[in-house]
């Protein structure tokens, strides 16, 4: 994520976005132009992993005693830290607002079995994206035949393409897979 710019899952996307919100832009430029925040962050990475060992060993089993509280006391308490930090941010009802549709919108992508982590990635990433494509077409005189015409651009294009139509085939043979298996199963159980 410092070196190339590009979050690797949920969590990275959060440190992007905290380090695009202090206009600090990840990628190589980074180790470059700030290198007073790029080295303690790998600092404090290193002082984590050693803290983290003894505060785990040691809370071990404190730890494991929070997994028996009821959700009807863990959930409000987890809403009530939401709304505090939403507002915390920039003492605004706004953001708490914000936060809450986004909470419910959350909700209901993951009662549906919607991921939340791309979404995540998009708003990191959709600005960058429309930087280069702005540089892209600005570079080209406004020809968008830029990125079918360059072998990088081309090559990237199939090889999105292709991981597409295969992914799309591993899922579709997977369901496949599972409906003929629950179908074996019910005629086990109707003989």
């Amino acid at each position: 994520m410092l070196t190339l710019g590009v979050p690797g899952d949920a969590v990275t996307a959060v440190l992007m976005g905290a380090l695009t919100i202090h206009n600090f832009q990840p990628g190589p430029m980074l180790f470059r132009d700030h290198p007073q925040v790029v080295y303690p962050i790998f600092a404090a990475m290193i002082l984590a992993q050693f803290v983290m060992l003894f505060v785990g060993l040691g809370g071990a089993q404190f730890f494991a005693r929070l997994i028996n509280i009821d959700r009807r006391i863990l959930t409000p308490i987890i809403f009530l830290l939401c709304v505090v930090g939403s507002y915390a941010m920039r003492f605004s009802f706004f953001d708490v607002g914000v936060s809450l549709i986004i909470g419910i919108i959350a909700y209901f992508m993951n009662y549906y079995g919607y991921p939340g982590s791309p979404i995540l990635l998009s708003i990191i990433l959709g600005p960058m994206v429309e930087q280069n494509l702005r540089r892209s077409l600005i570079i080209s005189h406004g020809d968008p035949t830029i990125f079918f015409t360059r072998p990088i651009s081309v090559a990237f294009i199939i090889i999105g393409i292709f991981i597409m139509i295969t992914s799309y085939y591993r899922i579709k043979k997977a369901m496949d897979r599972e409906a003929q298996s629950s179908s074996a199963q019910e005629k086990a159980e109707a003989n």
